[in-house]
């Protein structure tokens, strides 16, 4: 059984994102050095609308408040809010510095 707790060092980035009412992200890809299979995105729906899409590759969808969902960052990724009300979410990544940076 593999090790569930290490003594890696990691790096944690948090913050929140405010997709206003009638506001999308355009379609992006994180093709940056950091943006690796190593680094883990998370996304939590703090609030939304029913008409707040997430987009990742072809795959679309809406996140419900309190859902988590992990972003895969290497693919094309797009929000669309084209409901009342704006949409907030959570946004944490993380990843062992060991990792961080790494080539795929």
């Amino acid at each position: 059984m593999p090790d569930l707790i290490h003594d890696a060092e990691m790096k944690t980035i948090m913050n929140l994102k405010d997709l206003e009412t009638l506001a999308q992200i355009e379609a992006f890809l994180a093709g940056t050095q950091n943006a690796s299979h190593y680094v883990h995105k998370i996304h939590i729906p703090l609030t939304t609308n029913p008409r707040t899409m997430f987009q990742v590759g072809n795959q679309k969808r809406h996140l419900e408040v309190g859902e988590i969902m992990e972003v895969n960052n290497k693919q094309m990724h797009a929000v669309y809010n084209d409901g009342p009300g704006d949409r907030i979410h959570f946004i944490f990544e993380c990843c062992n510095l060991e990792d961080y940076g790494k080539p795929d």
